[in-house]
């Protein structure tokens, strides 16, 4: 566990005075408004200053509640100084879709209440339904003694992301120059090429046969070291708390997703993840055919790996002890559910997912280096690259790594949560029984950009 030093009495102070929710006055349901706090960045952003970096010019938003100049605010791709304007962005307009029943409120749905005494409005995630008891173990939500597993769709409506090539001035990406574990290895800006000489902005990253590329996480090194970025495991980190005092956790559920500029017709690669100690390892590869959707059976070779056909799309990520995969192919999405061997947590016997994927005998990767897709016959050009990670459920306190609700949730109750954890008041000290129905507003639609 990590803690970034900032101002920790204003971080206090404004979560006293704005309840940690993403306040606004709502007239009636089905209207827009605008997010009035940072609780449910990064998907609902509040009143934030436009930071941008003196080095490498990267651009990003900072919580305008917890901003303070005393402390400097640091560029997540290079390390270098930011300069903060001094205008206020006001929040995303967003809406309400009413809703009529309880039973119309799903887990992951983000709902808009008003509760007793309070004149303003306010945003939170629906984790917890009538009924179940609710528990936050190492980061995770189990209910009824069940770890609850998300899939890829969940996953995605709540992910935050970390790194997204070619924005990112500076990748986290580096290009091996052959796919062996003692292979060179450079940065990926040195070997991006544009896809067509009329197209300079258009970036992509092509992996020839032998070759591989793989993902570094790297976070700002403190002030005063020779490098400005050090090597790091993926934290609950979010670039627009900058000026908060919150602790930090490694995180070991993450997703990476990449788009292909074309379908390669002759391509055998890998894609290797790290997850709690193993690597993992899938196979891409021509000639496989297209699965119905409705097979349930997937493709495993000798050696216990997952054998998957490459496609425009293609979703990975290591989720709740299981690894989920999705591809965009030709004739519709496939999306699969696996269960990785070697883990040593306790997952819901109850999982559809019958099919188990052997850990790789030796592990190559880290958990500072997590991804590696490599390609031995045929050639990739990869246009978009995106990591991103889950979200880290737990107490407030920084020492406490489990939170257990204390009775179930009551007939007509919902147990809440921010995206934005760190800075986030809601059912883990407020609200302790839940949110009952009537004080629900409607559901919040995604916001309008």
């Amino acid at each position: 566990m990590l803690v970034r030093r900032a101002n920790t009495l204003l971080l206090i102070c404004l979560l006293l005075v704005n309840g940690g929710g993403c306040a606004f006055q709502v007239d009636s349901p089905n209207k827009s408004f605008r997010i009035g706090s940072n609780s449910m960045a990064p998907t609902w952003i509040g009143p934030a200053r436009q930071a941008v970096c003196e080095e490498c010019g990267y651009r990003f938003l900072v919580d305008d509640a917890t901003y303070s100049w005393e402390f400097p605010t640091r560029c997540r791709c290079c390390g270098g100084q930011c300069t903060v304007a001094d205008r206020v962005i006001p929040g995303q307009t967003a809406s309400i879709q009413a809703v009529a029943s309880p039973r119309e409120i799903q887990r992951l749905d983000a709902i808009v209440f008003k509760t007793e005494g309070e004149t303003q409005s306010t945003v939170k995630r629906v984790w917890g339904l009538p009924g179940e008891s609710i528990e936050l173990r190492s980061g995770e939500l189990w209910v009824g003694g069940h770890l609850f597993q998300k899939d890829m769709q969940q996953l995605k409506a709540i992910c935050v992301n970390i790194s997204h090539f070619p924005s990112d001035r500076v990748s986290h990406w580096e290009f091996k120059i052959n796919s062996e574990p003692d292979g060179v290895v450079v940065p990926i800006e040195r070997v991006a090429k544009s896809i067509t000489p009329h197209d300079p902005v258009t970036q992509a990253i092509r992996i020839s046969a032998g070759h591989a590329i793989r993902y570094s996480h790297r976070i700002p090194a403190p002030i005063g070291q020779y490098s400005k970025m050090q090597s790091s495991r993926i934290l609950d980190d979010y670039e627009i708390n900058q000026g908060s005092s919150v602790a930090l956790h490694s995180i070991d559920d993450f997703l990476v997703n990449a788009q292909l500029k074309e379908l390669p017709r002759d391509l055998t690669g890998l894609v290797r993840l790290h997850y709690r100690g193993f690597d993992y390892e899938m196979h891409l590869s021509s000639t496989i055919d297209f699965v119905p959707p409705q097979a349930k059976k997937i493709s495993l070779d000798k050696h216990g790996a997952l054998v998957l056909p490459p496609a425009r799309e293609m979703a990975f990520a290591t989720c709740d002890g299981r690894l989920l995969v999705s591809l965009a192919m030709e004739r519709g999405r496939q999306d699969w559910i696996v269960e990785l061997g070697g883990q040593t947590i306790a997952v819901d016997t109850r999982s559809k997912s019958r099919e188990q994927l052997s850990p790789c005998p030796t592990a190559k990767l880290s958990a500072t280096s997590p991804i590696e897709i490599s390609v031995q016959r045929g050639q990739l050009i990869v246009t978009q690259l995106a990591v991103a990670r889950d979200l880290w459920l737990g107490a407030r306190h920084p020492r406490d790594d489990r939170w257990l609700a204390k009775e179930p949730i009551p007939s007509h109750h919902f147990w809440v949560l921010g995206d934005n954890l760190p800075i986030s008041l809601d059912c883990r000290e407020r609200w302790a029984g839940g949110i009952p129905f009537h004080q629900i507003h409607g559901r919040l639609l995604p916001p309008i950009r």
